[in-house]
């Protein structure tokens, strides 16, 4: 789950960097997920629902003594030469394409509903069964009955419901089927955005990587820089540097182009060295262990600095091998005080 979670924190910041209509991937993704988690909730409170269908007849459905969402059996008659098509109009109000056809369903009365028969071949001269839900009438189709003057011939149309040939129930099974797929993904998810994508896990670290004393140090750090006074962001596994700052105390640097891009032009511009500060007379408080990024796995430390006893900054430090990071806290030792809790 470790590694996971690591692989999972590099795609989400990935998909975070690709833009859909201006909304990041990552939350496009995240809102999928939520609306299948929403659906899944919902049929499952709905329970399994009616597992046969209810017979009523036409005059039942026009008068709305059937509430919609419900599994019903109808027979009648349909209207001849009557199809309603709705669908997508251009200009003009002229139909560009056919969504949904729409027949006249009777009962050899003047009451009628609109029904949605499907690929189901419909005779207008028999008597047919037809077996689906119930479900408000579409807008389109409302307006075009009132446009006829609510009478359609001899037939008086309902301007509530049709019945949809052949659609099930919701079914309690695809609700859980829903929910166990996009569930998942979504806690993963959210739990990475929470540890702001950083997945460290405290204690010895797993995978050793002999190193030399005389070793460049691979320094990389998570957390949020800034650019300037008024420019912060939070970053992740940039690679970075420790500088002495005038008056004492150190800060961590990164050189890194944040910069915004709009259709391929700079539209705001981030490059330059973000930096954190660790003023002179701050306490440390450390955690050793590793952290999980994209395929990855390198010995780190989770560093809070405390400046008056308040907390000022928070960071993660990842290092090439267990030695560097060593010899990296020993030298914060020896400059800053480690910060110890109050009895």
């Amino acid at each position: 789950m470790f590694r996971l979670l690591g692989l999972l924190a590099a795609l989400d910041l990935r998909l975070n960097r690709i833009r859909f209509n201006f909304v990041p991937l990552n939350l496009a993704l995240a809102g999928v997920l939520l609306w299948g988690v929403s659906l899944g909730v919902a049929r499952v409170l709905d329970g399994p629902g009616d597992v046969a269908p209810r017979t009523v007849t036409v005059a039942d459905l026009a008068a709305g003594r059937v509430a919609t969402g419900s599994f019903v059996r109808v027979s009648g008659f349909i209207e001849p030469g009557l199809i309603l098509e709705l669908g997508k109009r251009g200009p003009g109000g002229k139909l560009e394409s056919v969504r949904e056809r729409l027949r006249l369903l009777h009962d050899a009365g003047t009451q009628a509903i609109w029904i949605a028969p499907g690929s189901a071949a419909v005779e207008p001269w028999t008597r047919a069964t037809f077996v689906g839900m119930v479900r408000p009438l579409p807008q389109a189709a409302r307006d075009a009955t009132f446009r006829e003057g609510r009478a359609i011939g001899s037939r008086v149309p309902s301007t509530g419901v049709l019945v949809e040939h052949g659609a099930q129930p919701r079914s309690f099974v695809s609700g859980a089927a829903h929910l166990a797929l996009c569930a998942p993904p979504l806690a993963l998810l959210a739990w990475v955005w929470i540890k702001r994508r950083q997945i460290f896990r405290p204690g010895p670290c797993a995978t050793a990587v002999a190193s030399s004393a005389d070793d460049a140090i691979d320094l990389r750090v998570s957390g949020r820089l800034r650019l300037d006074a008024r420019t912060s962001r939070q970053f992740v596994e940039v690679p970075a540097g420790l500088g002495w700052m005038e008056g004492g105390g150190l800060s961590v640097a990164a050189n890194v182009d944040a910069s915004s891009y709009l259709m391929g032009l700079r539209a705001i511009a981030r490059e330059g060295l973000w930096t954190l500060a660790i003023p002179a007379g701050a306490t440390l408080s450390v955690v050793v262990g590793e952290m999980a990024f994209g395929s990855g796995v390198r010995p780190a430390a989770r560093v809070v600095v405390r400046v008056g006893g308040r907390v000022s900054e928070r960071l993660t430090l990842t290092f090439g091998s267990g030695a560097q990071r060593d010899r990296v806290l020993t030298f914060l030792s020896s400059v800053f005080v480690p910060h110890r809790a109050a009895a």
